[in-house]
Order: C-alpha cells, then sequence, then structure tokens
C-alpha cells in the first residue's frame, strides 16, 4: 500500500496541483497578456464587471476564484511534495567555533589584528562623537582592513577554508572586468543598433565556446559569462530612447554625480545628506565613477545602475550552487538578469538597484561562512549588510536577513542534536561567536553613520510613519495588511504601472516555477533550515519592503529587491522539476540525450523571450510618456538645424535644460517662450524665427485652449499636433519646415 501512493498517488497530487497552480496563474495574467480570455477560462473562473478597489488597488472579481485555485494547487503540491527527495542541500553549523590558541600561531594573529581593530574603531568613534562629523575615509578603513585580516589569518589555521576558491575569486574578478569591457563596447555602439549587438553577442559566444573547448574555462563559468554578455546587450538596447527620457524626479541623481566630477571641495563619501538630502553622497561617487569612464551624459550615468544588476550575478550563483547544484544556479541567474522589472528600473537612473549587489553577496558569503569553516565569510557578509547604509536605504532593514539564516542554522543544528540542555547551551553559545563577528562588521562599516541621526527621521518619512493614504485610523488593518497581501501576490497580479515596469512581476513561466518552489520549500520546512530560511526570508522581505511602505500599494523602486529571492526560489523549483526528468532518455540522431537536457533551453528561452515581450511591447507601448520625455523625441527625430520654440508650464522648469545637455543636445536650439502672452509670443516668435522651427506649447498651460486658438490663427496652413501618451495630450506642435511661411496680421491674432 505504502509503495502504491509513493509510486502513483504522490504524483498525481502533485501534478494535480502543478495544474492548478498554472490555470490560477494564467487567469491572473491572461488579460496582461492578451487583452482577452479564452472562453473555458471565463466558465471555470466567471469575471464579474465589478472592480473591487482597496487602498488604491484594483481587483476584478476573478480574482479571488483564481487566488482560490492557486491555494489549493499549494495544497496539494505540498502534500504531493511531502518526503520527496531534497534539490536543497542541508547545512551544518561548522565545528571551527572553538578558539583554540595552540591550534596555529594564525589564531595569535586572529587576535591581535582583532584587538587593534576595535582599540582603533573605538577611538575613532569617540573623535567622531565629540566632532559631530564622520571620520575621514582612511582612518574608517583601517579598522575595517585590519578586522578583515583577522579573519583571513583565522581561516588560515588548518582544518579551514578559503571562503572563495581562487578559481571563484578569478571568476568574481573576471566578470567585473568584463562588464567593464561591454560597457565600452556598447557606448561605442548605437544604443538602437540591433544588428550591432547580435554581432557582439555571436562573437562573444563563440570565444567562450572556444575558451571552453580548450578548457581554459568551465563550462559553468562559460554560461555564466554567455548569461551576462546577452543581458547587457538587452539592457543597453534603446536605452537612451526618448520614451525612457524622464520620469520627474531622477535628474538631481545626474546632476550631483556630474558636480562631483568637477567640485574642487568634494564631500566625504560617509556623509548621509546626498541628493534630496536622503539618499547617502557614496551612492552618487558611484555614478560619478561611472560617468567619469563612460562620459558625462546619459550613457555613462545610468550605466552604472545596469552594472549594479550584474554585480549581483557572481554572488548569486554562489548562493544557490552552494545550496543546490550548479544548474540550479544558471536557472537563477536566468531569471534574475531576464526580469523586466530590473530592465525598466535600470532605464530611470535612481541610485535604487545599487542595494541589489549589496543583499546578494550579504547572503552568499553567509551561507558559504557557514559551509565552509571560514570566519572571513561571516565578517564580509556583515561588511556586505551594512553597506546599505551607503547606497539605497530600503536595504537597510534586509540587514536581518543574514542574522535569521545563521540563526536557523543553529537552531536546527540544535534540534538535530542530543537533546541535552547543555548540548543546546553549548550550540547556541559557540552560534554567538560567527553573530559577534557578524555584528562587529556591521558596527565597523556603519558607524559614521551614527555620528548624525538626521537622516533617520527622513528616511521615516519615507514609510508608514508618514502615510500617505488619507483617513487612515488604523494603520495595520487599513494599510500594513494589505500592502503585505499585495506585495505577496505582485509575482503573479498587480495592475499599477510606473517607473518602466508594468503588470505582474513575473512572467507566467517564472510565476509557476517560483510557486511550485516554494510549494517545496513550505514542504521541507519543518526540517531543513535553508528551505525554512528562503520561505521566511521572502515573508520578511515582503513586510519590509511592501507592507511598511508610505502608500497604499507595493512601490516598484522598492519591490524589485523581491527579484533575487524569485531568482532562487524559482530556482529550486525547476531543479526539482529538471530532477524528475533526468530519467527520461531520448535519442536524436543516434545519440541519447536526456529530456532534462532539453528542457532547460526550452525554459530559458521562455522566460527571456516572455520578459523581453512585457518590456519592449507592452510596457514601452502602455507607460507613461512624460512632456519632458516628448520634447526629447522632438529632438531625436527633427533636423540637426531645427529651433524649437517652447511654451512651458508656468514657471519654467530649469530641468528641460539639463535633460537636453545630457543627451548631449544643443540647448540653443531650445528657446523659451514663458512671460509672453499667446498674442506677443507670436510676435516675438516671427521675429526671430528662420524655418525650420517647431512650436511647442505645454498641455499644462494655463489658458491653454486661448493659446492654441491664437497659434492656430498664426499659422492657419499648420495643423497643431497634439503629442500623446496612454493617458493624452502631453504637447501640441506647429511644425514649420517652408520659407513661405505666413505672417498673420495683428488683428487675426485676437486679445489674447
Amino acid at each position: 500500500m505504502k509503495q502504491t501512493i509513493q509510486t502513483y498517488l504522490k504524483p498525481l497530487v502533485t501534478l494535480s496541483g502543478i495544474v492548478l497552480l498554472a490555470l490560477g496563474i494564467v487567469r491572473l495574467q491572461v488579460e496582461h497578456w492578451l487583452h482577452t480570455t479564452p472562453a473555458f477560462l471565463e466558465q471555470l473562473m466567471p469575471t464579474d464587471c465589478h472592480v473591487l478597489s482597496i487602498c488604491g488597488m484594483a481587483y476584478v472579481h476573478y480574482f479571488g476564484n483564481a487566488v482560490r485555485f492557486m491555494a489549493a494547487g499549494m495544497v496539494l503540491l505540498i502534500v504531493g511534495l511531502a518526503g520527496s527527495a531534497s534539490p536543497v542541500r542541508r547545512l551544518n553549523p561548522a565545528s571551527w567555533f572553538r578558539l583554540k590558541l595552540s591550534d596555529s600561531q594564525w589564531k595569535v594573529a586572529f587576535l591581535v589584528n582583532l584587538f587593534v581593530a576595535v582599540i582603533l574603531a573605538a577611538v575613532q568613534m569617540v573623535r567622531a562623537a565629540d566632532t559631530g562629523s564622520p571620520p575621514t575615509v582612511r582612518a574608517w578603513l583601517l579598522p575595517l582592513v585590519l578586522a578583515g585580516v583577522a579573519c583571513a589569518c583565522y581561516d588560515r589555521a588548518p582544518g579551514h577554508q578559503a571562503v572563495l576558491t581562487w578559481q571563484e575569486t578569478l571568476t568574481w574578478g573576471g566578470h567585473t572586468l568584463f562588464l567593464l569591457l561591454l560597457g565600452f563596447v556598447f557606448m561605442i555602439m548605437s544604443p538602437d543598433s540591433l544588428i550591432g549587438r547580435v554581432i557582439v553577442v555571436d562573437s562573444g559566444l563563440l570565444i567562450l565556446f572556444e575558451l571552453w573547448r580548450h578548457g581554459r574555462i568551465s563550462k559553468q563559468v562559460a554560461l555564466l559569462f554567455g548569461i551576462t554578455l546577452i543581458g547587457m546587450a538587452l539592457y543597453t538596447f534603446r536605452m537612451l530612447a526618448w520614451q525612457y527620457a524622464f520620469i520627474g524626479d531622477e535628474y538631481a541623481f545626474f546632476d550631483l554625480a556630474k558636480s562631483l566630477l568637477n567640485r574642487p571641495d568634494l564631500p566625504s563619501p560617509l556623509e548621509a545628506a546626498g541628493v534630496y538630502g536622503v539618499h547617502p553622497v557614496f551612492s552618487s561617487y558611484l555614478h560619478a565613477f561611472s560617468m567619469k569612464l563612460f562620459g558625462a551624459d546619459v550613457y555613462g550615468w545610468r550605466i552604472s545602475e545596469i552594472f549594479m544588476v550584474f554585480l549581483a550575478v557572481p554572488p548569486l550563483y554562489t548562493l544557490v550552487r552552494t545550496i543546490s547544484t550548479g544548474r540550479a544556479a544558471l536557472v537563477a541567474v536566468v531569471v534574475y538578469t531576464s526580469s523586466h522589472h530590473l530592465l525598466g528600473l535600470s532605464k530611470v537612473g535612481y541610485n535604487n538597484l545599487q542595494a541589489l549587489p549589496v543583499v546578494v553577496a550579504a547572503l552568499a558569503f553567509m551561507i558559504r561562512g557557514i559551509t565552509r569553516q571560514s570566519l572571513l565569510g561571516i565578517f564580509l557578509s556583515g561588511v556586505a549588510a551594512a553597506a546599505a547604509f551607503y547606497v539605497f536605504y530600503a536595504a537597510l532593514p534586509l540587514i536581518i536577513l543574514p542574522v535569521l539564516l545563521l540563526g536557523l542554522v543553529y537552531a536546527f543544528s540544535a534540534l538535530r542534536s542530543k537533546p541535552a540542555p547543555l548540548n543546546w547551551l553549548r550550540l547556541g553559545i559557540l552560534g554567538l561567536f560567527p553573530f559577534a563577528i557578524f555584528m562587529l562588521a556591521v558596527l565597523l562599516m556603519c558607524y559614521p553613520r551614527l555620528v548624525n541621526l538626521e537622516w533617520v527621521d527622513l528616511l521615516s518619512n519615507e514609510s508608514v510613519v508618514n502615510s500617505r493614504v488619507e483617513h487612515v485610523t488604523d494603520p495595520w488593518t487599513e494599510q500594513i495588511r494589505p500592502n503585505i497581501w499585495y506585495t505577496l501576490m505582485a509575482n503573479v497580479y498587480l495592475t499599477r504601472k510606473s517607473h518602466y515596469v508594468l503588470g505582474p512581476h513575473l512572467d507566467p513561466v517564472s510565476a509557476l516555477l517560483m510557486m511550485a518552489g516554494m510549494g517545496y520549500l513550505i514542504s521541507r520546512s519543518w526540517r531543513d533550515s535553508v528551505a525554512l530560511f528562503l520561505v521566511l526570508g521572502y515573508a520578511v522581505s515582503c513586510f519590509f519592503i511592501g507592507g511598511l511602505a508610505p502608500y497604499g500599494y507595493p512601490v516598484n523602486t522598492r519591490t524589485f529587491l523581491l527579484v533575487p529571492f524569485y531568482a532562487v526560489i524559482a530556482a529550486i523549483g525547476t531543479e526539482w522539476l529538471i530532477a524528475r526528468l533526468d530519467h527520461i532518455r531520448l535519442t536524436l540522431v543516434r545519440r541519447t540525450i536526456s529530456v532534462s537536457t532539453l528542457c532547460l533551453p526550452v525554459i530559458a528561452a521562455a522566460i527571456l523571450g516572455l520578459n523581453l515581450y512585457q518590456f519592449f511591447e507592452i510596457s514601452e507601448t502602455e507607460s507613461e510618456r512624460t512632456e519632458m520625455a516628448l520634447l526629447v523625441k522632438e529632438f531625436q527625430q527633427a533636423d540637426p538645424d531645427t529651433v524649437f520654440y517652447y511654451v512651458p508650464q508656468h514657471p519654467f522648469n530649469e530641468t528641460v535644460l539639463m535633460v537636453l545637455s545630457a543627451y548631449e543636445y544643443d540647448t540653443n536650439r531650445l528657446r523659451v517662450v514663458d512671460n509672453y502672452t499667446a498674442k506677443t509670443a507670436v510676435t516675438h516668435i516671427l521675429s526671430e524665427a528662420q524655418p525650420p522651427y517647431h512650436v511647442l506649447v505645454s498641455s499644462k498651460r494655463s489658458l491653454l485652449q486661448a493659446w492654441l486658438t491664437v497659434f492656430h490663427s498664426a499659422w492657419p496652413d499648420y495643423p497643431v499636433d497634439a503629442l500623446r501618451d496612454p493617458e493624452g495630450p502631453r504637447l501640441y506642435r506647429i511644425s514649420v519646415d517652408t520659407e513661405d511661411a505666413p505672417t498673420p496680421s495683428p488683428g487675426a491674432l485676437g486679445d489674447y
């Protein structure tokens, strides 16, 4: 009977769960992708015309039916997967949490360096507290370096391993240099050149293949660099297009970064009051460094954020390979780099994406510190986690994630040990040692930010403490709890659009794999510390990133931090699925090949294709097109000698000139017509204009219809074109491209 259940019933239950999950996901996303619903889904989960709105989020009534299908599928999946083989490796605390000086002289070097580092840091903290300003960069770095050297000395003792092998160190460093090389290659190439990118990708893949074939690099490294090459080609494609020219508040980051290139009095990178007085100055130095290498323009500015996406690739690969397999690690990298969410945010130019390598590296080093008996890994995890103080602030609460991982590993180890209170106490005391090293690294990194805590109040204003939702009497019930729910569901259903991110965060294939992975992890969480960490870590991240948001909905500029979790969990689901297919063989052209070998490229291609369609077709078509973006479009598409007479919303915003100069356009071609009436504006334009020229009127100009009436009277032979986005007209344009432009009589212009 037990054999029958194991052989037939459990696979049937698992398959039923996957089918129900797929139906629920498809029902939630089908209208987003196809703008229609197949008849069988309408009958299965009928649509009601009524729309339910909660805290600004609109849910149609079939949402509830789809969620019920997904919930039933998740329950069946958890039941069916209980007791199945695990694609996640079990982690145990290392035996090195015992300090015996007799082991090696390296332990003495550890104590000496650590003691000196703590003393120097204490002195700097006292001085900083007295002066009220952060220490110099050199004074801050010295204790940090000494503490790192101390941990490295500890790892040199017999029985310990380096946190990264020399091959992995070369891979991480080579990957960074590879990114810089690709940055220069795509800087030279036109951002709209698809053929050029195909040539570069084909050539690069051929070189990687030859290096692998001759044994210079491993297959995994070749595939990792190949994914990066394809990703960089896609992320830089059309990155200077007018559709992404302007969101509204991003050019403050460009302005400060550009000023750092020429200012004689550079601010300390340890200061907190950077852009808008909230964002750290160090994040602007990262932008400035990129602009120094690649040019003080839009490309040099935005490429830094694309680099941040791909700098997280090596630690993500290392993280997943440590807890699972190399195959799962590559799947995680594909899901992560294919994300249309990251594609969209990388076009903005904020400092948000700088948090990605910080969060992923902190988890990767912690995993390695535990599994390879490396105290340096624990220390580097704290350094990486505390680096959140110097980049995008939304990553600050996620410092808790490495601590959660360390605590769960020790807790599970204690539960699996002899049930003796003294044994549990011993493990608890031993667990304090790596925790103390982690917290020391955090303190050494962040203490310059603790000198002046004014930034804490500014950051609290970006949370639920300063709610933007009107008439909230109970924040937990009316805002926090709904936002947690919305964030948990954002991977499969989301209707809001902002910052070039539209719709659910995951495509249907990635969403199904992620749900399958989550079901598997839940089924294993009661006996596996890594599985429980991924479940709890995802929930904790949803709480901090979405639940505490100041708005009544998850914010796309914060929820991108969930993408690494999506990738890791989807990779676990894929590895479980592929492992079921490993034993199935096909014979193709006299060669036997596993079905799993065929499935992986298909899955990767489907994920990449769906995300590219989502971004370049759906998001690019339906995203908001600001007035500034349409103005850049006019400059991009007009002849180089065309002059633009621009009637803005009063008063004129000087950011217009900054945007045009960032795109390296001649700002003298823009003639601002602001402090005029409509009639005097026409007289002024006609007194100096020489064709070709365009007259542009902002849709936000007061007395707009009066202006358009006067302009139509002045240029009756030229149509007034409305330049629109999905929300309506943004600009009105009159194009005068011939020498016989009419000269109106003053009486025809009216009295405006």
